[in-house]
């Protein structure tokens, strides 16, 4: 399934590859430009080293965002996003995961006549319309990083930044032909990018303005100052390293640099994926690195003497209850606790309680049955007409019905992502955080018969086969996963080896998992 078959997400537009063979063929779809010669420049290589300074100090990435942590890196993405350059994943306070694709390019002309940016605008496009939500929801972001010198792309700044004001396609227009708005030259610009769209999709040639505003709403710009007389990123990353030297030296926080962008050009060819784990141990042995600062010897603290300490006592320390509750019948759910809130379903009630005090913030509402899934100060049940709608942790108010049809005991909550099942709609995904609709699967392939369990994007669970596609037999009970974010959206993935816990969860690191009979091994 594609984002054209997603709740509440408009249909992506095709976009013609045809027109990115003339004037020059940028290269086949999916070349790692190392391979075609357009890449492993010093440039770039810096500039990979500036992202690996953020991910080993755990810093903001511009264009990621303030409040997001740098959790690994993929260079030459294609396989997950065609804007291929580089790929940051990062995680935001509420453990939701945002995505920054970046196309590194030091001076784009960004006309109709250079092949490479046809092929840099067409990228773009393609995952601002197949990942529309993700886009819409702040999810998934885009960046273009250039050499401040690169005067298209200056003009390229001012036209994002006034569509990104604009929070409409209509005012954008209104603030166009306000006079002395724009200079002559942005606006020529801005002709040359709705020509670009145009020759993409001509069949939607009649709303190559509105989607070029749309691209330009999402799109940042990056200045990559690594080079010349202007050096001020490579600055600011030594002076970032330097908490990850042995002495916290300047010398050694240099050539910890050097040592990162070394490592770009062996982690960029094969489409690396770094996170921290994996750069720790490839930076081990390096006389420039140390994981956590220790003082030196001499600056350490004089040692007090030694003193006799009583001797522990054998006898194990006795857990101290803080508060109970009393409830009303003998069949409740397991308790879930989200922003200072204890939820439990009792019976057919849900009740919650502070989790410091122990007092009642409201019980007896509707919705039970089946253990709670909350998340984002919410708790999420299903209404008589199968309706998902969220209720306030702390007033207890419920919210009117969502996007999505939900059944009380298939759902779940992974990431900030709530994943909710319906026999008659299929699985959906919800970002909590935007109150959006990610996707959805229609569920004609594999119907979810108990509550899922995700893992990023991919979700897995127990289900029922409705014919015997994908070597499933009609009616066959199975272990299944599907994938909702990212590419090949509602695919069943392919047969896999171990990659299914018992429990029916994706394991932790693995991108596909496997299609089995209940019961037996995977």
């Amino acid at each position: 399934m594609s984002y054209r078959r997603s709740i509440g997400a408009p249909a992506a537009l095709p976009v013609q590859r045809g027109a990115l063979q003339q004037g020059g063929s940028p290269g086949p779809a999916g070349a790692s430009p190392y391979s075609t010669g357009g890449g492993g420049t010093i440039l770039e290589q810096r500039y990979g080293a500036v992202l690996l300074s953020h991910l080993l100090t755990g810093t903001p990435v511009p264009g990621l965002g303030d409040a997001v942590t740098p959790t690994r890196i993929r260079f030459q993405a294609r396989s997950v996003s065609r804007v291929d350059d580089i790929v940051v994943v990062g995680t935001a306070p509420n453990k939701t995961e945002v995505v920054l694709s970046i196309g590194v390019r030091r001076r784009p002309k960004l006309v109709p006549s250079e092949a490479d940016s046809v092929k840099l605008i067409a990228d773009f496009l393609h995952v601002a319309c197949t990942r529309r939500a993700l886009v819409d929801s702040g999810r998934w972001k885009l960046a273009l990083a250039v050499v401040p010198s690169c005067v298209p792309a200056q003009q390229l700044k001012a036209l994002a930044e006034m569509a990104s004001a604009s929070g409409s396609w209509t005012e954008f227009q209104d603030r166009l032909r306000r006079p002395g708005s724009l200079q002559t030259a942005v606006r020529n610009r801005l002709t040359q990018l709705e020509a670009i769209v145009a020759s993409l999709i001509p069949e939607w040639s009649a709303q190559a303005a509105r989607e070029t505003w749309r691209l330009l709403s999402v799109l940042r710009l990056t200045e990559m100052r690594l080079e010349g007389a202007d050096c001020t990123d490579r600055t600011y990353s030594v002076e970032r390293l330097r908490d990850v030297t042995p002495q916290r030296s300047n010398d050694a926080a240099h050539a910890l640099f050097a040592h990162l962008a070394e490592q770009v050009g062996a982690y960029a060819p094969g489409g690396a994926v770094v996170d921290l784990s994996r750069l720790h141990a490839d930076l081990q042995g390096l006389d420039c690195f140390a994981p956590a600062y220790l003082p030196s010897p001499a600056a350490a603290a004089p040692a007090r003497p030694a003193t006799r300490t009583s001797r522990p006592s054998r006898r194990p320390a006795r857990a101290k209850l803080r508060w109970k509750a009393r409830l009303l019948s003998g069949t409740a759910h397991q308790p879930q606790v989200d922003d200072g809130t204890v939820v439990v379903v009792d019976g057919c009630w849900t009740l919650a309680f502070d989790v410091d005090s122990g007092d009642q913030r409201w019980g007896k509402k509707g919705g039970g049955g089946h253990r709670a899934v909350v998340a984002g100060r919410a708790c999420f049940a299903s209404d008589p007409l199968g309706h998902a709608r969220a209720r306030d942790l702390h007033t207890a108010q419920r919210s009117a019905p969502l996007r999505l049809r939900m059944q009380d005991g298939l759902a779940a909550v992974s990431d900030g992502v709530l994943f909710a099942a319906h026999p008659a709609t299929g699985l959906s995904a919800y970002d909590v955080a935007s109150k959006a609709v990610l996707c959805s699967y229609a569920g004609n392939r594999l119907q979810v018969a108990a509550a899922p369990q995700a893992h990023g994007g991919t979700v897995g669970g127990v289900g029922q086969a409705h014919h015997t596609q994908d070597a499933l037999v009609a009616g066959q009970v199975v272990v299944g996963a599907l994938r909702l974010l990212g590419e090949g959206v509602g695919d069943l993935l392919p047969l896999g080896d171990g990659l299914l816990d018992e429990a029916g969860a994706v394991a932790d690191g693995t991108e596909i998992a496997g299609v089995v009979e209940a019961g037996g091994g995977v």
